[in-house]
């Protein structure tokens, strides 16, 4: 509405502009005399009328110009030849004005159609480039949410492919665990078939070692060497049942320390033998930690032969204890670290140490049973062992042992 009412306005002050101009030129036409030149300016208010009204207001403009051309002539006097000429002039001049009239308003219809064109089609190119820029965006958020599929599947793979490894290596564990279950009964079988005849072995050697002359210059060192095969006999025998004996355990709270003070005692002779220094990193104030004293005495001696037998010409054994959080738990654990400066273990087999029957000593020497054993007594104290290289030479065992072992 108020928009109508400006319009209004603007049309009003041209109207009157226009009279305004009509009897300027008039009044100029009258002054000068000069008919043909002053009535060109008529054009102005009719052209601009025309243009900014409309064509009947320019047809009223034109008219009141060729009156105002009329009125302006017959003031002047200046009436040559017939009293009508000056009549057919003017009426030939509105006629004239009336022709740019018509032309004029036609152009402005033409004008303002190609405006309302352009004005169609730009806003046809706005809303087309609004709708692609939209598409453009929905293609964009498509391609995210494609991406973001993209990167579930492939994590979605990861995990299948993550689950059917652990599956396969459970039924490798379930095939090893029948396996070594079958294992270990037919160890048990046979070590509780040869225990017997050894104890009777054992029985003729200390009867022969009665009744036979003392002065037989051979007999001493032939019932030596038999005791000892008897008793490399019966310590394999005692492995092998220790391998197959289910896991029972005898928890109480020990020290550590004290354990290891144990079975350092046991071995003292080798050490002393061999020429191996003993050093000695304990950590103090360690907590007590629930175990089977006779078992964790087991694993250390059985690891410290391993580790004398890897240093026949002498060398040094390094006990390490600390106190450490285990795992993700967080339960306090304790961690032993037991390195000597032997040789190493080749590459190849540090993967299969704890593997039954896998050894890498000479015939007679060992089963290859007894890390395995030790494996088995620490896991089910809930704790780990692990056998590593030395980047300055010789072997690790780590040892750690939890503050939580399973039943």
């Amino acid at each position: 509405m108020e928009e109508q009412v400006k319009t209004g306005n603007r049309a009003s002050l041209l109207a009157a502009g226009s009279a305004l101009l009509v009897l300027a030129v008039g009044w100029v036409d009258y002054a000068t005399g000069e008919e043909l030149s002053v009535a060109i300016l008529y054009l102005v208010p009719i052209c601009l009328s025309t243009w900014r009204v409309g064509r009947p207001w320019g047809l009223w403009v034109a008219l009141a110009s060729a009156v105002a051309w009329l009125a302006a002539d017959s003031a002047a006097s200046r009436r040559q030849g017939y009293l009508l000429v000056p009549y057919w002039n003017a009426v030939v001049l509105l006629g004239f004005f009336w022709v740019v009239v018509y032309l004029l308003s036609e152009l402005k219809t033409s004008h303002e159609g190609l405006e309302g064109q352009v004005e169609h089609r730009t806003l046809a190119l706005r809303r087309e480039i609004s709708e692609r820029v939209q598409a453009q965006e929905r293609l964009t958020q498509v391609n995210d949410e494609l991406s973001q599929s993209r990167e579930r599947l492939v994590e979605a793979l990861a995990d299948l492919q993550k689950s059917h490894a652990e599956l396969k290596a459970t039924q490798w564990q379930l095939i090893e665990a029948t396996k070594l279950e079958s294992i270990g009964r037919l160890a048990a079988g046979v070590a509780h078939e040869v225990k017997n005849p050894l104890m009777t072995l054992t029985m003729v050697a200390d009867y022969l070692a009665q009744v036979i002359p003392a002065d037989e210059p051979d007999a001493p060192s032939m019932l030596r060497d038999m005791r000892e095969a008897i008793q490399r006999a019966n310590r394999v025998i005692s492995e092998l049942l220790e391998f197959s004996r289910p896991g029972e355990l005898t928890l109480k709270p020990e020290d550590l320390h004290a354990v290891m003070d144990r079975a350092l005692s046991l071995v003292k002779l080798e050490l002393a033998h061999h020429h191996i220094d003993v050093i000695r990193q304990l950590a103090t104030a360690l907590p007590t930690l629930p175990m089977d004293k006779n078992k964790i005495e087991q694993v250390l001696v059985n690891i410290f032969m391993n580790a004398i037998q890897a240093m026949p010409q002498g060398g040094t054994l390094t006990i390490r204890t600390s106190a450490a959080p285990m795992g993700q738990t967080g339960s306090p654990a304790i961690v032993v670290e037991i390195d000597d400066t032997g040789p190493g273990i080749p590459a190849a087999h540090l993967a299969r140490v704890f593997d039954p029957f896998f050894t890498t000593k000479a015939a007679g020497q060992g089963t290859g049973l007894g890390l395995c054993v030790a494996q088995q007594i620490v896991q089910l104290h809930g704790g780990t062992i692990a056998l590593a290289n030395r980047p300055e030479g010789g072997a690790r065992v780590t040892i750690m042992l939890n503050s939580q072992p399973r039943n």
